[in-house]
């Protein structure tokens, strides 16, 4: 799902590649990223958000708890996030 939302967003030219970055734990999935929609990619959801605007949290039910403890407080009140 999160693919399909980030290509969504480069192909209606809502945002330039050079201005989003994503966050994956698997390597593979970080070089694709990278390689295929030339996006700023890393293993660190921390350092994904790091001057985001918007923050869209693309995670498996399973992995939302992890995921939400290890960025709460990290968000900045400029930056509106949705769970998807």
């Amino acid at each position: 799902m999160a693919e399909a939302m980030l290509a969504a967003v480069l192909d209606k030219g809502l945002a330039k590649p050079d201005a989003i970055r994503v966050s994956d734990v698997i390597k593979a999935r970080i070089s694709y990223m990278e390689k295929n929609y030339r996006v700023a990619a890393t293993d660190d959801n921390l350092n994904a958000l790091e001057g985001g605007e918007v923050v869209v949290l693309a995670v498996k039910p399973q992995n939302l708890a992890e995921v939400a403890g290890e960025l709460e407080g990290k968000l900045e009140p400029s930056q509106p996030d949705s769970a998807v």
